[in-house]
């Protein structure tokens, strides 16, 4: 005769405990992985955030917008200036003379990072 993991015959219920435990360590792993990669990516950019600082040492863009420098509301969306950098290997100079979308208008970037 077959035994199941409660050590009763195959076809009955495990013992209590068997598989909330089982659930449990599945659910501890889900949730330490996804935290674990959510800090990574985070930690990640936040390299870009310090290039940018280094770039520009008399900007406070990088100060006062953080995160949001380059992303939107949340971190997992990209702001204009955001996509920019991606799309440009994270060359700066490359979207200086760009303009910039700001509530005044008629700027580049640099202006921004400058002002």
């Amino acid at each position: 005769m077959a035994l199941s993991p409660s050590n009763g015959p195959v076809g009955t219920p495990p013992a209590c405990g068997y598989r909330s435990t089982k659930r449990t360590i599945g659910t501890l792993m889900f949730a330490g992985s996804t935290l674990l990669l959510s800090a990574t990516s985070a930690h990640a950019f936040n390299g870009v955030l310090s290039n940018f600082n280094t770039a520009y040492p008399a900007s406070s863009s990088g100060t006062n917008a953080s995160c949001q420098l380059c992303h939107g509301s949340s971190t997992s969306t990209w702001n204009e200036y955001g996509w920019g950098l991606l799309q440009n290997g994270e060359n700066f100079a490359a979207l200086e003379n760009l303009n910039s979308i700001n509530i005044n208008g008629g700027t580049t970037n640099l202006d921004e990072i400058n002002a």
